[in-house]
């Protein structure tokens, strides 16, 4: 996007890391999304080039959001913890379904192109790579979170342009 023909963007990694401890952990983590975010969006690059930011939860070397969300944090752990970690409890997915919904309705009303990560739609778990590149659970789908992230597709395709000419900026309540 960068110079019209090219599909070239930024894989925008601060938001993704400020946005899940934001959704998870609240407090602090809402002044540091806050400031990221307006850092991003207001100074770093023009309206142009922010617009055009690949925004993402989750990623083909990243912890899956939904694991990130409700999950132990994965530190320094070896693979053999990760492995042991991989999946939610199921009251923790419950609550990472929850966290999930609210981090992706964020994300898609944030300036930049919303990119989901395969899965995520459905509720896909998983630590750091190998395990976030899991096969697609098609005998598994989570129609409460695949539902709901269609209802978010539709609505920001209905509203590109609004969202494109709109200005930015976060308030944060406390």
């Amino acid at each position: 996007y960068l110079q019209g023909r090219q599909a070239t963007s930024t894989m925008n990694y601060p938001i993704r890391d400020t946005l899940l401890p934001y959704i998870r952990y609240g407090g602090d983590w809402a002044v540091q999304f806050k400031n990221v975010s307006l850092e991003i969006f207001r100074e770093n690059y023009p309206k142009e080039v922010a617009n055009s930011l690949m925004n993402f939860l989750s990623t083909h070397d990243t912890v899956r959001a939904i694991t990130k969300l409700a999950g132990p944090e994965k530190d320094d752990h070896s693979r053999q913890w990760q492995a042991e970690h991989n999946t939610l409890s199921s009251a923790d997915y419950r609550i990472g379904r929850e966290r999930l919904l609210v981090a992706y309705t964020n994300l898609f009303f944030l300036p930049g192109i919303p990119s989901i990560y395969y899965g995520d739609e459905v509720g896909m778990q998983g630590m750091a790579d190998p395990f976030c590149r899991a096969c697609f659970p098609w005998d598994r789908m989570d129609k409460k979170i695949l539902k709901p992230m269609r209802r978010l597709c539709a609505t920001r395709f209905k509203k590109q342009k609004l969202l494109a000419e709109a200005e930015f900026d976060i308030l944060v309540c406390q």
